[in-house]
């Protein structure tokens, strides 16, 4: 058994692969990685093969290089048949025609792409076309955006674009001209590529269920054709058919419309055209309110003119009307005056009569009430009487026995504090500096005049004084022997 080396190896199956495969092949698939080198512009990515129904599961892959002078030889073919250009992007299904090939350095498995079959991308994107435009006629969605009603006039507006972009600065630069307050909810997403698919679908769940939005729009800047199949998609067409806010789109293409902007409730060519309809959407209603303002006002000055004359003809019969009424007011005033008159001068002698019974009735009750009050006090004061006699008796007895006892315990206190008193005298007396003196002590004091009590304050040569009961010695110290 032979052994090889890796490049021996790759050079082999390159050569295999040679003779296994003509020269160029047919090939089919989904583009998807697409990538551009930035220096050599050679461009790569991989042809896919999808499951059945499935969207992004693969059963099987191929990487794919498309260098750039192949590129460029395959653009101008196009040229020759009047196609200007064609941009290819991932998710599209591509024919290609291609060479097997072993990049063997890597060992890679690759093919080498020499052109792509146009009519066959174009008319698969026209089928997918076909197939979604059946899809929403066949679920019964397809002009149901079209039918919401369209806030009159539109000032919220959700915006799903790229932000930074051509289509948003120029969407954003019209409504700023205007001399209205629009206001704009930016949704930012993809608008190109692989990825716009899911963002747009994202942008329309999130704008239409944010308070105050008016309508949402869909912008993006100009491009190829076959950059708007996304916007073929049944899932963004769905997400538009059903929002519950209306959707107008602008999504860059003058010759033909997407199903994106067939199932919207309006579409244009460009995001200024979208911008320059809600613009004249608000102009539309405010000429309108400038035209009621203008009717109002002449059919109140019409009416002003009508109402004064009649205003003048009720004032005149108003005046006629208002004299009868207070004529007839006045009689009616004086008769109710003589009325009331009478009635008051019948309830005054009813209520004085009245008052003079109850003013005896009170007379009468007084004198017994009077009379029987003075037995009570009387009885009272005679009750207060002998009560005070016999509580003053009982006081008398028993403030003679507290000053009694009081006596008795004054004059033992004093006797007890006169012999602490003599005890006291005694001790201060054994205590007494003469006293001591007398028995024959004395107190030395040091040259600061203070008593000394040891030998330590004291120096030789210094003077001290000997305080006697009888005298003072004045001496010199010679020495000192301390104990």
């Amino acid at each position: 058994m032979s052994c090889l080396t890796v490049s021996r190896l790759n050079e082999i199956a390159k050569g295999a692969l040679t003779l296994a495969f003509d020269k160029e092949i047919w090939v089919v698939g989904e583009v998807h990685g697409l990538r551009v080198h930035a220096k050599s512009s050679h461009m790569y990515f991989d042809l896919v093969e999808k499951a059945p129904d499935s969207k992004d599961q693969y059963i099987a892959k191929v990487s794919c290089a498309f260098f750039k002078g192949l590129h460029n030889k395959w653009e101008n073919s196009l040229k020759n048949q009047g196609i200007p250009s064609f941009t290819l992007t991932d998710g599209m299904e591509v024919k290609v025609k291609a060479q097997i090939d072993l990049y063997t350095k890597e060992g890679r498995f690759q093919l080498i792409i020499h052109e792509i079959d146009l009519s066959y991308t174009l008319g698969y994107i026209a089928k997918k076309r076909m197939q979604t435009i059946e899809a929403l006629k066949s679920s019964g969605i397809m002009d149901r955006n079209k039918s919401l009603l369209l806030p009159f006039p539109a000032l919220s507006i959700g915006l799903i674009t790229s932000k930074g972009s051509a289509a948003y600065n120029d969407f954003v630069s019209i409504l700023r001209k205007s001399k209205y307050a629009f206001k704009i909810t930016l949704f930012n997403a993809y608008m190109q590529g692989q990825n716009t698919i899911d963002e747009v679908i994202k942008g329309i769940k999130s704008l239409e269920y944010r308070p105050g939005i008016d309508v949402i729009a869909i912008i993006r800047g100009g491009g190829a054709r076959a950059e708007l199949f996304y916007f073929d998609d049944i899932n963004i067409c769905k997400a538009i058919a059903t929002s519950k806010l209306p959707i107008i789109t602008g999504i860059g293409h003058e010759i033909d419309i997407s199903v994106a902007d067939m199932t919207s409730f309006d579409h244009f060519v460009t995001p200024t055209d979208v911008a320059r309809f809600l613009v004249d959407r608000v102009e539309e209603f405010w000429d309108k309110i400038v035209q009621i303002e203008s009717g109002l006002t002449l059919a109140l000055s019409a009416t002003l003119k009508d109402s004064k004359v009649e205003i003048g003809e009720l004032a005149g019969s108003l005046g006629i009307m208002t004299q009868k009424w207070i004529a007839q007011a006045l009689d009616n005033l004086k008769f109710l005056a003589h009325t009331l008159s009478s009635n008051v001068v019948n309830t005054l002698s009813i209520q004085r009569e009245h008052i003079a019974r109850i003013q005896e009735r009170a007379i009468i009750s007084s004198k017994y009430l009077l009379q029987a009050q003075e037995r009570v006090i009387t009885q009272l004061y005679l009750y207060i009487k002998q009560g005070a006699s016999s509580i003053f008796s009982r006081v008398l007895s028993s403030v003679g026995t507290s000053i009694q006892a009081l006596s008795l315990a004054g004059l033992f206190t004093i006797t007890q504090a006169k012999a602490a008193l003599e005890r006291l005298h005694t001790m201060l007396n054994a205590v007494d500096p003469e006293v001591v003196l007398g028995r024959g002590y004395s107190i030395t004091l040091g040259p600061d005049g203070s008593a000394l009590v040891n030998t330590e304050g004291v120096s030789e040569g210094d003077r001290l004084t000997t305080i006697l009961y009888m005298g003072k010695i004045i001496s010199l110290v010679e020495d000192k022997e301390p104990i």
